[in-house]
């Protein structure tokens, strides 16, 4: 299926990248780039015995300060990206991709190379999963650091880097 015109079968397809880098739910409005808005938290998404670790503002900080760390000429090219962070990713979901270890984090979208040129696309989607980070049982410098490798491996992503490309680069 399409994003633009489930009908035009010749446009790029929306494209989600699952992996191991990526975790929570922050959203980037037009007025407050980088501002994280907290998003729903089911309950039915929660795992059995999970405590957070860090608190939702102090993740939110996190990654923003991660997106302001990357340099500006791509920071302003996110513009048409939304950033959100939940606690975990639906169980089917994992299952239908196959997924066995942590989802941290999810890109979900037309990457910017394999767009058409004038060509109004929806939002494209980084979700980070919390509550991924939080179980892999982290001391505060780990997770901080993890956080802003999936925060510049999930940006990779919309930017047109695989995943394979993304590893050597240290994401």
């Amino acid at each position: 299926m399409n994003r633009r015109d489930p009908e035009n079968r010749d446009a790029p397809e929306t494209r989600r990248n699952p992996h191991s880098h990526t975790a929570s739910r922050i959203r980037r409005g037009p007025g407050d780039p980088g501002a994280p808005v907290p998003g729903p938290r089911p309950e039915s998404l929660r795992r059995p015995g999970y405590t957070r670790s860090m608190d939702q503002a102090a993740f939110e900080a996190v990654v923003r300060q991660a997106i302001q760390d990357i340099p500006e000429t791509l920071r302003r090219a996110l513009d048409n990206v939304d950033i959100v962070i939940e606690d975990f990713p639906d169980p089917e979901y994992l299952l239908e991709i196959g997924m066995d270890g942590p989802l941290l984090g999810l890109y979900e979208g037309i990457p910017l190379p394999q767009r058409e040129i004038g060509a109004v696309d929806l939002p494209d989607k980084i979700t980070l999963f919390q509550g991924e980070f939080e179980v892999l049982d982290l001391n505060e410098a780990e997770l901080i650091r993890e956080i802003r490798i999936t925060v510049a491996h999930e940006i990779g992503h919309y930017f047109g880097l695989d995943d394979d490309e993304l590893e050597k680069m240290g994401y």
